[in-house]
Formats: C-alpha cells, structure tokens, sequence
C-alpha cells in the first residue's frame, strides 16, 4: 500500500478488493488481508482499469409535504443500496469466474502429448452467489495506516462484456450489491462497516 502524504484527509490512491465466503472474519485494520481473503483480479489495483474502484450509495426517498406549509417537512428514506463497482482488466479464467459469480474452475495438468489448461462453465444458474467484501486504501488520518469498507454479504450483479479488440485492453465488470446482513450489531451496520485506523499499535 502506498504512503499517504499530508493532507491526510484528500485520499488520491487506489483501493484494493478482496472476497472471502460469508462469515469470514475480517482483518484487524493495522493487518494486512491474508487467506482466505483473495485479491481480487491477479494484481489487485494494478489490473483496475483508471476509473479504480468506486463505492456507491444510492437512495430513494419521498419529501412529506402538509398544508400549511410550502416547502417538504420531512424527508423519509424508503430503500437505499451500496455497490462497490470496478472494471477489471484480468481476463484469467479465476477473474472471469469471480466475475461471473464465482464459478467453479477446472484444472488438467500438462502431461505427455496433453496441454495443460483451466476451464469454466459459462452458464450463471438462478442462485446469485454471496460473497464477503473487503475494501481497502489509505487511512485519512495519517500515514502508513489504512481504512477498509467491511461488508458482510454482498452479490456480483455487473454484466461482464469483455471486448477484446486491438490497442485496447478487454475488461471484466464488477459491480457488488451489499445485501442485508441479518446479523448486524444494529441498524446502521446492516451494510457493513467502514473503519479508518488512527494510531499505530501500541
């Protein structure tokens, strides 16, 4: 990970993606992530393509108005979804299964008169898989230290549409909605949590 520099608070660097199975503990934030959490694409942000990762909160809200008045006096929120989106320029077969929901690979070894090689099915099934994300960067509070989105359950809904052409890099679509986690502290974790380190440990 690279150094932040002062002021801390501008973030300018990119942020790796990592997924493990639901349920996985995440990594203490002075940690780095390590198996079972997969990096994903073969080199994490060096295979981002320049629009690096972006973290998306969308809302659908209604504006209460009343009669005596002519400006809204409430805001109600009625649904709200987080995606964490990324174009991946990884066209290895374990990208391409993580892309489409985490398929299964197939492995044969080269042998006498066999290539080796790896394959996967093409066909998605009706169940979306889920996974646990892991965001990680830069802390906005100093140097050498790191801030994570944790994010317990989440989908791959993207539409892959890789085009390999020339002068032009093909690349895969991530796009992982953060789904309700029933096991949530409270309320406001049921997205996950996102936490930025301070100080280094004691």
């Amino acid at each position: 990970m690279n150094e932040n520099q002062e002021p801390f608070e501008i973030i300018a660097g990119p942020f790796e993606v990592y997924a493990a199975l639901v349920g996985t503990a995440f990594p203490a934030i002075k940690d780095a992530p390590a198996a079972p959490w997969k990096l994903i694409g073969k080199n994490g942000n060096a295979n981002h393509d320049e629009g690096a990762v972006k973290v998306s909160h969308k809302q659908a809200t209604d504006k209460v108005y009343v009669a005596g008045r002519t400006s809204p006096r409430k805001v109600l929120r009625k649904q709200e979804e987080m995606h964490v989106i990324f174009d991946l320029l990884d066209l290895t077969i374990e990208a391409y299964a993580q892309a489409l929901g985490g398929l299964g690979i197939s492995t044969v070894a080269a042998a006498a008169g066999v290539a080796g090689e790896k394959s996967m099915g093409l066909s998605m099934g009706g169940d979306v898989t889920q996974v646990s994300i892991l965001v990680r960067g830069l802390s906005p509070y100093g140097t050498g230290m790191a801030m994570q989105y944790e994010l317990p359950i989440a989908s791959q809904v993207g539409d892959p549409a890789p085009v390999p052409q020339k002068g032009k890099p093909a690349g895969l679509a991530f796009d992982y909605l953060v789904l309700d986690d029933p096991n949530a502290v409270d309320e406001y974790h049921r997205h996950g949590t996102l936490r930025g380190q301070t100080a280094a440990a004691l």
